[in-house]
């Protein structure tokens, strides 16, 4: 399987970007112990708070249209779809202010931790800054530039890293982690926007509203249907969020949200590099070709055989690794890691074939799976919750049914890819 990968331009693209992700993950993962050390789990609790509410607008701010930039046939028309896009994150950064100006109480109430009251007034940064960073980013994927994005992404941890850190040591506990995501965002934003605008400034010229519109109503699927799809994603992430927070406390919460943190850096190592390269190379093939069917394959495989041995490594020695290396007050985080490995191992697996459904335009279909994979685990998670069940029983049922709803997807993928190019059915 190996030596199927070796010596290809995709390869050698997924290692360009793998190696940026490799040491801005690596970064965080070497100065973990410490920062673990510094902050409690009630300041990851905080972070995840404040996470919860920004993640329903992040997702929704470029109204999906920076994904459809990466399937125009021409860059004419592609830029025209990145300016729509940055045209709605400047809009909803624009709603997002008066909605914490005006209702700010009420989602504190609805959080449930009144230290966010301050820091909810920066969240529209927040969505800002993701929004241009994301098309910026797919745009820079389009035009297959690895070796920038590897760089810039490198540049963004060790700033985040150092000012998590360093505002650590000052006492800022919870309020000091999102300080320094919001610094890390800002700078790798300002960062990619200088390099994109030396190496596509010619391009500018290719920009008309009249073109802008035409491809609003040509991608009209995306935000019809992926739009609603990704914040229904960002309600799952959410929900879980204020179900643990509801049901079992702050510290729990905090354990969650860096146990889950720690487990998806090995996993994101390969797992982000991969799915950029794969949407960008199967949109290619499938415009030439419409056969996507052998590099999804090759692709989901060679995922499995790589974060196979990291799960079961987990699952057998998960709760001592995190005591030894963390410190015993991140035990509990510990007994989750076993619990949520296998669901985020196929989650990893299966990222890059999240793309196939936006290239084949199968989004209507893809709309629906993400619904029952939305609502049913993280309605069972709340029955548990309610019933007065341990978090370790309420995370089990949670991790069990994402995996059944994963496992359908995967097969559904597999039979659209199929319809598509006919010869590969068996």
């Amino acid at each position: 399987m190996l030596d199927k990968f070796k010596n290809t331009e995709f390869t050698k693209s997924v290692l360009t970007l793998m190696s940026g992700t490799f040491i801005s993950q690596l970064i965080p993962m070497l100065f973990s112990p410490v920062v673990s050390r510094i902050y409690e789990p009630s300041d990851y609790a905080l972070v995840a708070g404040y996470s919860s509410i920004t993640v329903m607008l992040t997702i929704i701010a470029t109204g999906m249209y920076d994904s459809a930039l990466m399937i125009d046939k021409e860059d004419k028309d592609a830029i025209n779809t990145g300016a729509f896009a940055i045209l709605i994150t400047i809009v909803i950064s624009l709603i997002s202010i008066l909605i914490f100006l005006f209702l700010n109480n009420s989602i504190i109430k609805w959080v449930g931790n009144e230290n966010l009251e301050f820091w909810l007034f920066l969240a529209p940064l927040t969505i800002f800054f993701h929004g241009l960073y994301q098309t910026l980013n797919v745009w820079n994927n389009r035009k297959g530039r690895y070796k920038l994005l590897a760089s810039n992404k490198i540049i963004m941890t060790i700033i985040t890293t150092s000012a998590t850190i360093y505002f650590g040591y000052l006492g800022f506990k919870g309020k000091g982690l999102i300080m320094s995501l919001l610094i890390g965002q800002g700078v790798s934003f300002v960062l990619l926007l200088t390099q994109t605008v030396r190496n596509d400034k010619l391009l500018f010229s290719f920009f008309s509203w009249e073109l802008m519109i035409k491809s609003a109503k040509e991608h009209k699927d995306f935000p019809l249907y992926n739009m609603p799809q990704g914040f229904i994603d960002g309600f799952r992430e959410s929900g879980l969020i204020w179900i643990i927070s509801f049901f079992f406390g702050a510290t729990s919460l905090g354990s969650f949200s860096f146990t889950k943190n720690i487990l998806l850096r090995p996993l994101q190592i390969i797992g982000n590099s991969v799915s950029q390269v794969f949407f960008q190379k199967a949109s290619e093939i499938y415009n030439k070709t419409n056969d996507i069917y052998e590099i999804s394959k090759k692709t989901f495989l060679f995922l499995l055989f790589l974060g196979l041995p990291f799960a079961l490594f987990i699952f057998v020695y998960g709760e001592n690794v995190f005591s030894f290396v963390f410190g015993q007050k991140w035990e509990e985080a510990g007994r989750f890691s076993k619990i949520l490995i296998f669901w985020l191992l196929l989650s990893f697996v299966t990222s890059p074939l999240g793309f196939i459904p936006l290239i084949l335009k199968k989004q209507k279909q893809f709309f629906f799976f993400t619904l029952l994979t939305a609502f049913v685990p993280t309605f069972l998670f709340y029955i548990f919750g309610s019933l007065g069940k341990s978090i370790e029983a309420s995370m089990i049922i949670y991790s069990l049914s994402n995996i059944f709803f994963i496992i359908i997807v995967i097969k559904w993928i597999d039979y659209i890819i199929k319809r598509v190019d006919p010869h590969h059915i068996n």
